[in-house]
Parts: C-alpha cells; sequence; structure tokens
C-alpha cells in the first residue's frame, strides 16, 4: 500500500511539473524577439554604476558605460562607499580618462550599515541627477552596443506586453553570466541563463498567467516619474530584494515592467562551491522574505528534475519513468531556447547536463534558504525579517559570495 502511494504521488509530482515546463517553454515562445521602436527624440540619461569592492573585469565594466553607443546626451556617477574602499582607485581611473562628452563622477556614498547597501548608493546618485531615465548597473555587468538604445527604447514606448496596456515604468535585462572561472561558476552560469530560474523563463509566464513579474535589477532603465510615485529608491532601501520590490509597486501603481530582448552580461566569477550555494541561498531568502508561498512551489516545480529521474531509474514504473523523460527533455529544450536567446550554441546533451546541475544548486540553495535567516553580503551580516527588511547584525571580514 504503502508503496502504491509513493508511485502515485510521483507521478503526480513528475505530471505537475511538467504541466509547469510546458507552460515556459510556451511562455518563452511568445516572447517578442524584436527591437522597440527607438523614440522621436532620445533623453537625456543618468547611468548610475554602485561598486563596493575589487573584481575581475571592473575596470572594463565601468568603461563600457562610456563606451556603449547611446545617441542621446548622458551622464555616469560611479558610487563607492568611501575612498578608502578597494574599488575606488579604478573608479578614479575610470573617470579621469573619461571623454569630455560623457561627464563622469565619483560619488562617495557612505552607506548606512542598516540599509541595502546597493540601494542606499543609488539613492545618492538619484538625488545628485535630474535626468527623466535612470539607468541602473551592478559593477559586474559589461554594457553591449545595443543596450542602451534598446532599453531607454523600452522605457519611453508602449508596452508590449498583453498583460498591460500601462505606461512602461521600467525595462529590466535577464542576466546571463560569462567567462566562467571555476567548475562552480559554470553550474552557477546554468542556474542563471539555462533554468527555470532565468528570467527570460520566468517572465514568459508571467506574460501568460499574469501577476506580479519576476525583476532582476542587474541592469535596468526606469521613468523617473515612475520611480517618483513609488518612493524612489528611499522607499526600499532597507529591503533585500529591492528588484521584485519595485516591480511590485509599479505594477500596483498602474505600471508596466518589460524585459528587455537582450540579456545583462555578467562578467563577474571565482566563486568556491560554499560561495555559489551562499549566493542561491541568498536570492531565494528574498523568495523566503517576500513571497513565501512562493518558495513552496520550488522543490515542485523548478528542481524536480533529478529527484523525478532518480526514482524513475529505482523504481522502474512506466508512467514514472515517463513522466520523468518527458520533464527533462522539456527542460532541456528550455535550456537550449533560453541560451539561443542569448546568442549561443549549446548541444543537446550540454542543456540537459546544465538542467540537472543547475536544479541540483537549487536544491542547495534552498537548503541554506530555509535553515537561517542570516545572509552575508560583502562583508555585512543581516538577519532578513518579514517582508524582507534587513536588519544588521555583526560586521564579519569580507566574504565572496
Amino acid at each position: 500500500m504503502l508503496g502504491v502511494v509513493l508511485k502515485t504521488s510521483l507521478e503526480v509530482w513528475g505530471g505537475t511539473s511538467l504541466f509547469f515546463s510546458l507552460l515556459l517553454v510556451v511562455g518563452i515562445l511568445r516572447l517578442r524577439k524584436s527591437r522597440p521602436t527607438p523614440p522621436a527624440q532620445w533623453p537625456p540619461i543618468v547611468i548610475l554604476r554602485p561598486c563596493e569592492g575589487n573584481e575581475p573585469g571592473l575596470y572594463e565594466n565601468l568603461r563600457s558605460s562610456i563606451d556603449a553607443p547611446y545617441p542621446g546626451p548622458r551622464r555616469v556617477f560611479l558610487l563607492v562607499p568611501s575612498a578608502s574602499d578597494p574599488a575606488y582607485p579604478t573608479l578614479a581611473q575610470v573617470a579621469q580618462h573619461a571623454p569630455p562628452e560623457v561627464p563622469v563622477e565619483v560619488l562617495l556614498t557612505r552607506p548606512e550599515a542598516r540599509h541595502n547597501r546597493k540601494v542606499a548608493q543609488l539613492a545618492m546618485g538619484l538625488s545628485r541627477s535630474t535626468e527623466p531615465i535612470i539607468i541602473t548597473a551592478d559593477s559586474d555587468v559589461r554594457m553591449g552596443d545595443s543596450d542602451l538604445p534598446t532599453l531607454v527604447s523600452m522605457v519611453c514606448g508602449a508596452p508590449t506586453s498583453s498583460v498591460s496596456k500601462q505606461a512602461v515604468g521600467i525595462a529590466f535585462a535577464s542576466p546571463v553570466e560569462e567567462a566562467p572561472r571555476t567548475r562552480w561558476d559554470r553550474v552557477s552560469a546554468a542556474l542563471v541563463g539555462g533554468s527555470a530560474q532565468n528570467f527570460m523563463a520566468l517572465y514568459g509566464l508571467y506574460r501568460l498567467i499574469g501577476g506580479v513579474p519576476s525583476m532582476a535589477g542587474a541592469l535596468l532603465a526606469i521613468s523617473r516619474r515612475a520611480l517618483s510615485e513609488i518612493g524612489d529608491f528611499q522607499g526600499v532601501r532597507t529591503i533585500l530584494g529591492e528588484d521584485y520590490e519595485l516591480a511590485r509597486r509599479l505594477c500596483e501603481a498602474g505600471y508596466s515592467v518589460e524585459l528587455s530582448p537582450l540579456p545583462a552580461r555578467c562578467s563577474d566569477g571565482g566563486r568556491s562551491l560554499r560561495g555559489v550555494i551562499a549566493r542561491v541561498g541568498r536570492w531565494l531568502m528574498v523568495v523566503r522574505a517576500q513571497r513565501p508561498l512562493l518558495l513552496l512551489t520550488y522543490p515542485i516545480f523548478m528542481a524536480a528534475t533529478p529527484p523525478l529521474v532518480l526514482a524513475s531509474l529505482f523504481l522502474r514504473t512506466p508512467r514514472l519513468s515517463l513522466f520523468a523523460c518527458a520533464l527533462w527533455s522539456s527542460r532541456t529544450l528550455l535550456s537550449y531556447l533560453l541560451r539561443r536567446a542569448q546568442g549561443l550554441r549549446p548541444t543537446v546533451l550540454q542543456s540537459a547536463l546544465e538542467v540537472l546541475s543547475a536544479e541540483l544548486l537549487l536544491w542547495a540553495g534552498l537548503g541554506k534558504a530555509l535553515a537561517t535567516r542570516q545572509v552575508s553580503w560583502r562583508g555585512y551580516r543581516f538577519r532578513i525579517a518579514r517582508g524582507g527588511h534587513m536588519i544588521p547584525e555583526a560586521q564579519s571580514p569580507p566574504v565572496r559570495t
């Protein structure tokens, strides 16, 4: 009797996960891949680059804010906590070598310990600017030739989503991790770029069923008017998952959240297994604190392939084997489509292996997120309260996560 219940439960799990996987594939296929229509006149933009600590490729990443083509005027603020920060010499070098047509200024932000340090830096940059369009980019993002025109065109244009017909408040790019330097970087890249956790996949699902889209804050453009209506960056300065909170507030204010057809290319790397798990655990801590019911769906929908494949090999029941094979195949197709959209040409075998490694990492991160409410970020430890609010604890030595 117990064996029958177990087999039936696994088959139901396999069926529901397969249905979810097929929804993700359909959502991706329905996404518009064409570039948005450019505005009649390109507005002035300000680019905010929050930095803390040195990292590989930092100069090239920041320099891309200057070199990336944009038809209109721009200004760049490089944001750093203090002149003693290891990143400061690099920021000063970028500002010193900037051409006169692109003003670049280094701002010392001195964020409070109780704040989300990235958001506190963005708030400082916002207060020093007046441009109608704000671009924010993490320090590990390297901008491409079409990133700025595409994002600005989306914010200045009409929404592409059938879910919303409101004005566009924000446009974001789904991050992908490039140039991995360790085997664990490659596993992390598989999760971010080629799994159900990918933001392009999640946005395609949002287009199908509605709700509040999951948004990544690595590279985005936001309307100053829309941002001011939801309390600016100050309104989310104590929240760990500020990107999701911004998307939620903009949707509640009647604005559309749009996904760029171009990815945000991140060049950071060199992480250990412990560091990769800690980072994924921090991401899932955001889900636990700000969308707790959604976290319950992760074992069912997001990371079901490895346990179901393993169970099918042991139990050898025809229906479970069919579900497990179909699920793995659909997730392989999902990974393949995502990688193709990023300009890559993976083999089917590479996509299939990416699925298993990514979902195993997701299980490890889920365990981390459920085991503690503490996160470490840039050498600071926080306890995460309900709603994602950050409560500072003792400062720890810098930890690479």
